[in-house]
């Protein structure tokens, strides 16, 4: 009787521990299934994504040229009154520091160029492609804005890299000028070489977007942008 209750005893445990088991397996599969679908769903998801974002990139409107030029226009009457209320009330304020910098050598000339023109007009562009409105004063008033490749705002880095491509020819050009006003090492034709390098920039910088339908220009290429509508 005694060996008759220990087997039933040990047959109880071992169905009690299959059933454990197979609860347990059953709740791995559950899992995994779980696992397996949220899997899927990110893969969909991401599928999706890439589908609108092809849309998009397919649905843009790139920004003609034309309409480029005015919203830079546009941006040059910020820069103009910056230049006569700031810049002109710093000159009468500071006159005899200010004759000094721009008159000592063409390097402090420059840098004083530099700090006082030159950097804050390039970080009104730089903050400006890079902000929420993904664009200057300017191209917002002509309803165009800089994005990358997959129509996406820009970061502070990649508009820091247009911008720099953007206004070298102007910086050179101030270079070059304060060597032509200014005592210096460089000969006449030196200077020469570098202000005709700027000219034929400047014009390339003008014909090169009527060469490609994006009117991507060569600072757009370095950078990794394009403007739309």
């Amino acid at each position: 009787m005694a060996k008759k209750s220990q087997r039933i005893i040990g047959i109880c445990q071992k169905e009690h521990f299959c059933k454990r088991k197979g609860s347990a397996h059953s709740s791995r599969v559950v899992s995994f299934g779980r696992v397996k679908t949220a899997h899927g769903n990110r893969l969909l998801s991401e599928v999706a994504f890439q589908k609108t974002e092809v849309g998009e990139l397919a649905n843009m409107s790139y920004a003609p040229f034309k309409v480029r030029i005015y919203a830079f226009l546009l941006d040059y009457l910020v820069i103009v009154i910056y230049g006569i209320f700031v810049l002109g009330t710093i000159s009468f304020v500071f006159r005899s520091y200010i004759n000094y910098l721009f008159s000592n050598s063409p390097v402090t000339a420059e840098l004083t160029g530099f700090i006082m023109i030159t950097l804050p007009v390039s970080l009104y562009f730089i903050i400006g492609e890079q902000s929420k409105w993904q664009g200057t004063w300017g191209k917002r008033k002509m309803s165009i804005r800089v994005v990358d490749h997959s129509g996406r705002r820009i970061g502070k880095g990649r508009s820091a890299v247009r911008t720099a491509i953007k206004f070298l020819p102007w910086e050179v050009a101030h270079f070059g000028i304060w060597q032509l006003m200014l005592p210096t090492d460089f000969s006449g034709i030196t200077i020469l070489i570098i202000l005709n390098a700027v000219n034929i920039t400047i014009i390339l910088y003008l014909f090169i977007p009527f060469t490609n339908k994006k009117r991507k220009n060569i600072y757009d290429w370095i950078s990794g942008t394009v403007v739309i509508k």
